[in-house]
């Protein structure tokens, strides 16, 4: 069965399918890709996680999100508490003088990290009464 449009119909069809016929030939612009943020991680809380594992699931959080090496010690540091921020500053200017946590390569916050939340150091701290 076949319609048949009557006047003003067969005028507003027209109308739209030249719209539509002439718009698609039309190049457009690109749509802007913003970059954004990864989404946060949960900070390390060393009551209730050992430190190889969270060290292990921020790795794969990192490669998850494509993280340029650059930037990986700013992501662990913006995800972590203030108390292991602080730790990590305060472990930096006793070590070195000149340099600032933000200068941390990711490997060196791994290093710090682990000297302060592995479970053999914590092990030993305790049985020689160290904490």
């Amino acid at each position: 069965m076949r319609f048949q449009l009557l006047g003003e119909d067969e005028e507003r069809f027209s109308a739209l399918f030249e719209k539509v016929t002439t718009s698609a030939s039309v190049p457009t612009t690109p749509a802007t890709v913003v970059a954004s943020a990864p989404p946060a991680f949960s900070p390390f809380d060393s009551t209730s996680e050992l430190w190889t594992d969270y060290c292990a699931c921020f790795k794969t959080f990192l490669g998850a999100h494509s993280t340029p090496p650059g930037k990986r010690p700013q992501v662990f540091l913006t995800n972590q508490t203030g108390t292991v921020y602080e730790l990590l500053s305060n472990l930096v200017a006793q070590a070195q003088r000149t340099k600032n946590i933000n200068d941390l390569t990711i490997d060196e916050v791994v290093k710090l990290m682990q000297h302060q939340y592995d479970i053999e150091v914590l092990y030993l701290r305790k049985i020689q009464g160290l904490e």
